[in-house]
């Protein structure tokens, strides 16, 4: 439940924080908060893929253990 909930935080920070970099009249790469907007951006989208590595890991160490004890 633990990671469900990490990568559905993650899920949504990458979400929520990218709407507000999305190319529109005005945007500016050289505004007072582009870069606040972009590390979060790029903050989100590391958070996603440690909460993906992470639950492969998990899932791949559950089925091993599974297959040891069929034997």
């Amino acid at each position: 439940m633990k990671i469900h909930s990490l990568s559905v935080l993650a899920v949504l920070s990458a979400t929520l924080f990218s709407q507000s970099a999305l190319a529109h009249t005005g945007h500016d790469h050289s505004a007072w908060a582009s870069s606040a907007i972009h590390s979060l951006t790029f903050l989100g989208l590391m958070m996603l893929s440690v909460a993906v590595i992470y639950s492969v890991n998990k899932h791949l160490a559950r089925k091993k253990i599974s297959s040891q004890d069929a034997i």
